[in-house]
């Protein structure tokens, strides 16, 4: 959501002029035009709260580690709706970090059936250098 009303306050203009999208990437414009921007005063709040008990959960040398997709990835092919629930929560699974202000890596760590798995690991406050270190080590 709060993706989202950034895309309609920074290109309000272009998306009012009713742009047309492929099949995949046009429900989601979609969705960004529909959103409420009073929706903004409840999410912002969330993501100050989310930010507070993150940073007070990740002390110094404490990681926090993560799937970086919910489940392995629909084939490239697949762009129906259960590839679109995929991707919504593979999104929402990588932007803890971001939401929060908070250093992250993601990295592949294994394979299942020929298909990628990933860990994501995000880091404390100030915590850059030392997540890099365990991303070398771990690699």
């Amino acid at each position: 959501t709060l993706q989202g009303l950034d895309i309609a306050r920074e290109h309000r203009d272009f998306l009012s002029s009713d742009p047309i999208f492929g099949e995949t990437i046009q429900p989601r414009f979609d969705g960004v035009r529909a959103l409420d921007p009073a929706a903004g005063t409840r999410w912002n709040a969330w993501r100050k709260e989310t930010t507070v008990r993150l940073r007070q959960l990740l002390p110094s040398g404490t990681f926090l580690v993560l799937p970086t997709t919910p489940s392995i990835a629909p084939l490239r092919f697949l762009r129906d709706e259960a590839g679109g629930h995929f991707y919504e929560a593979a999104l929402t699974l990588g932007s803890i970090a971001g939401h929060v202000g908070l250093p992250a890596v993601s990295m592949p760590i294994a394979t299942l059936h020929d298909c990628p798995l990933g860990l994501s690991i995000v880091g404390g406050p100030a915590e850059d250098d030392s997540l890099l270190a365990l991303a070398v080590k771990i690699a």
